[in-house]
This record gives C-alpha cells, sequence and structure tokens, in this order.
C-alpha cells in the first residue's frame, strides 16, 4: 500500500510531466482537460465532468490521484 507521501510525490510528477510537455500536448489535445497518470496520457475531454465521470469509473477511489490540467493554446500561467 502507498503512502500519502508516495501518493502525492506521484502526482506531483505526472504535473510536472505534463508542465514539460505542454508543446506537444496542445497539439492533440488543446481546449481540451488531459489526465495524466504515470506520466502517460490515460483519457481527455473538452468537458471536465465528462472526463471525472470516465476516470471514475475506470480508477474508482484511485481517480483523485490522477493528474488533470486544462491544455489552451496559449499556456496560462497563474500566481497566487
Amino acid at each position: 500500500m502507498e503512502s500519502g507521501v508516495q501518493q502525492l510525490e506521484e502526482f506531483e510528477q505526472d504535473m510536472r510531466w505534463i508542465d514539460q510537455h505542454y508543446d506537444e500536448l496542445k497539439k492533440s489535445y488543446s481546449e481540451q482537460f488531459v489526465a495524466v497518470h504515470e506520466q502517460e496520457v490515460v483519457d481527455s475531454d473538452p468537458e471536465l465532468e465528462r472526463l471525472m465521470d470516465r476516470l471514475d469509473k475506470r480508477y474508482g477511489k484511485r481517480a483523485g490521484r490522477i493528474a488533470v490540467k486544462y491544455i489552451t493554446k496559449n499556456k496560462v500561467e497563474l500566481i497566487l
């Protein structure tokens, strides 16, 4: 069984992977939400609710560990 720290580290790795591959992702997934698990795109959809429904069905409780990010033509960075 994975620890919470391990799960968080894997999630962060997937988020970094999305950022590192953003230019490639926007060629195929522009204006869509992309789900990445273990540094691989596992699903995408323009509508977040539909994507999350499919992830819930496929991964159950583990769906919350999957990195999801909206891919736009122009990458948006938020500074809070």
